[in-house]
């Protein structure tokens, strides 16, 4: 695995986790909705209750029962809202990431390509070597040739 297939693994979870805290935001307005109109049904019955004395105790233990089913949803709300706040920092956590493997990885590249050209200059070096210890092996030949003939 290189280092892309890693920041490419980092970053389509971060996406899905983004994904995943825009859903749980929109379930939580949707429980402020329902919270909404479940308060607007306690009114009606609170109303109705007022008017029809025969059945108040009922209306009242049903209109109890419907308050602590908001209290129930408003803490749901607040909860869903505080989970989806913390998977949007571990998304933001999970991109800074991707992008530090993203900057490693650029980084990594630059380093490759300096240790190709400095290896290139190492062949080019050798070469010369070789061409120069060949002149020299040719200058003492013609040394040893001249050496003879004096």
């Amino acid at each position: 695995m290189n280092i892309f297939d890693l920041s490419k693994d980092i970053c389509d979870p971060s996406k899905n986790i983004s994904d995943l805290s825009k859903n749980i935001c929109d379930l939580s307005k949707n429980t402020c909705d329902l919270r909404k109109n479940i308060c607007d049904l306690s009114g009606k019955i609170c109303y109705l209750s007022g008017n029809k004395c025969d059945i108040s105790k009922h209306i009242r233990d049903l209109r109890k029962n419907i308050c602590d089913l908001n209290k129930n949803i408003c803490d749901l709300s607040k909860n869903i809202c505080y989970l989806s706040k913390n998977i949007c920092d571990l998304s933001k956590d999970i991109c800074d990431l991707s992008t530090n493997i993203c900057d490693l990885s650029k980084d990594i590249c630059d380093l490759n390509n300096n240790i190709c050209d400095l290896s290139k200059k190492i062949c080019d070096l050798s070469k010369n070597i070789c061409d120069l210890s060949k002149n020299i092996c040719d200058l003492t030949k013609d040394i040893c040739d001249l050496s003879k003939n004096i």
